[in-house]
């Protein structure tokens, strides 16, 4: 494997489980910033790089921040192109990137995009525009619902943190919609195998990855319940106005193409956060 790889967004929490696996990578924070065209001349030609930078944008100034980061997002990689990056993985979001169907089918990656979320629709320009960029090989990574194993910060890392976390320390779990929205899980290992193997592939284009069956939020409860023998309190709000309640991707590209399975189930992945946690 190549060492003259950079992980862009690499001290956060989805870098600190790719470094584990690739140890010799190039991990950068604000050093290199895509949104800061002064540290692009840290790229050289012959890089491999791996964009794990989220579009986080402050909720109360959403669509100048959006215009911001993506108008420097999009420059950032015609400069990799023009520079002579090698490859450009990219982390895309199945969860959020094609929206929702009418029909209940698995989302297989010619399926029209049609993100109902400012999240789901930023992903969508940066993932067209660096698969049209000429002479640079590509790969867009479009992954389930992300949940970690190491410590994240409060906040982070969606419904299943949150209902560990409101069991750990007693409290509701508030939840937006009911219980039967169903999501498509993978593990944040399993993401960092999946980067590892597009790293070292030639495949090319959008790919879903994504644990090995979805689940109904409320099977998830039950899973994290069990690991505690106690029954979540949920504090019932409605829907929000850009939630998917309803996402299943079809893996069947990762796999026999990118050579990804899946390693770790969902019941393997809760088990695992709580023994690295220390919370049983």
């Amino acid at each position: 494997m190549s060492d003259n790889v950079l992980v862009l967004g690499g001290h956060g929490l989805l870098g600190k489980h790719l470094a584990l696996l690739a140890p010799t990578w190039r991990f950068a924070g604000r050093e290199i910033n895509p949104l800061v065209e002064s540290t692009w001349n840290q790229i050289i030609a012959g890089d491999t790089v791996v964009d794990l930078v989220p579009p986080a944008l402050p909720r109360e100034e959403l669509g100048q921040a959006q215009s911001h980061y993506v108008s420097h997002k999009l420059r950032f990689m015609d400069w990799c192109s023009s520079r002579g990056v090698k490859r450009y993985v990219f982390l895309s979001s199945g969860g959020s990137i094609y929206g929702t169907l009418e029909s209940r089918t698995p989302f297989v990656e010619t399926a029209p995009l049609h993100p109902i979320s400012q999240y789901g629709a930023i992903k969508k320009l940066e993932e067209e525009k660096l698969l049209s960029l000429p002479g640079m090989s590509s790969i867009s990574l479009r992954a389930g619902n992300v949940y970690p194993r190491l410590q994240c910060r409060d906040g982070r890392g969606g419904f299943i943190v949150a209902a560990v976390r409101a069991l750990t320390q007693n409290r509701p779990l508030t939840l937006f919609g009911d219980l039967s929205t169903t999501k498509h899980f993978i593990s944040a290992d399993d993401v960092a195998r999946a980067i590892v193997l597009s790293v070292k592939s030639e495949l090319t284009g959008a790919v879903n990855i994504a644990g090995s069956s979805a689940h109904t939020l409320g099977e998830v409860a039950h899973l994290v319940e069990s690991q505690f023998n106690k029954t979540l309190v949920f504090e019932h709000k409605p829907s929000l106005p850009n939630d998917v309640l309803w996402f299943v991707l079809n893996t069947d590209r990762a796999r026999s193409e990118l050579g990804f399975e899946p390693q770790i189930d969902l019941t393997s992945g809760i088990k695992a956060l709580i023994k690295e946690w220390k919370l049983a």
